[in-house]
């Protein structure tokens, strides 16, 4: 169970988070400046730096989290042994249930954008893009061990 003071510093992180992305889905993520995403959550310069030294950690920080509830999908449907069709068609589900999904959704364009200009943004999504494949590679190599999936198949394919 999160203590008080972990549960305090989560929601004011989602705060700043939810702000950001509401600026960035209405301004884009090249004409909001902090200063525009510190007025959007109503804090104090301070509490905003506290959590985030920059725009680019920002977008880092909702884009990281976006690719941890596929991550987590992927994950959890493999250790329940759920067909491959079956996690894929859970995901689209499971991205409209989170916080502001509709503008977070939208934000994604943004951030693959992004990706060709950030060159941390591109290795954090890089290892999670990665940790996903690798995650799907091993439930294709246990179907073909299991006789659920085809042999001749590459996993990594």
């Amino acid at each position: 169970m999160a203590r008080p003071k972990d549960q305090y510093l989560a929601e004011r992180r989602a705060q700043i988070l939810a702000a950001a992305a509401t600026r960035f889905a209405r301004d884009g993520f090249h004409r909001t400046s902090m200063q525009d995403v510190i007025g959007e959550a109503g804090l104090s310069p301070g509490a905003v730096y506290r959590y985030f030294r920059s725009k680019d950690e920002i977008i880092e920080a909702i884009a990281t989290d976006a690719m941890g509830v596929v991550a987590d999908a992927v994950e959890q449907g493999l250790a329940e042994h759920q067909p491959l069709p079956a996690i894929a068609a859970s995901l689209p589900g499971l991205l409209a249930g989170i916080d502001q999904a509709e503008t977070r959704i939208r934000l994604a364009v943004q951030v693959w954008a992004e990706v060709q200009r950030n060159p941390s943004l591109a290795e954090h999504l890089g290892s999670s893009v990665a940790h996903i494949l690798t995650t799907l590679s091993s439930r294709i190599t246990q179907a073909q061990t299991d006789g659920h999936a085809d042999r001749d198949l590459n996993p990594d394919d």
